[in-house]
């Protein structure tokens, strides 16, 4: 039977002290379900703004676009009623 062989794992850079606090929030947030983050407590960055709820114009665009599908399909449907047919 050929010798088993050890498998060593390299230290993990969270076992450093400088790192610590990152196991820890891991721990903390593992726990009670809140998001993890890499930044230390109370730095987290303001990386997305607040969206602006003034902005209508994507449910403008979604009506126009409703109601010109709505035209071309009453256009096309009169068209092909309207059309002569050899029989």
């Amino acid at each position: 039977m050929p010798p088993q062989l050890a498998i060593v794992t390299p230290p993990s850079i969270l076992d450093s002290p400088r790192w610590a606090w990152v196991a820890d929030a891991r721990a903390a947030a593992h726990d009670d379900d809140i998001p993890f983050s890499t930044f230390a407590p109370g730095a987290e960055p303001d990386v997305w703004p607040p969206l602006d709820d003034t902005s209508r114009g994507g449910i403008v665009i979604v009506v126009m676009s409703g109601l010109f599908a709505m035209a071309l399909g009453l256009a096309l449907w009169r068209w092909r009623l309207d059309r002569v047919r050899i029989t």
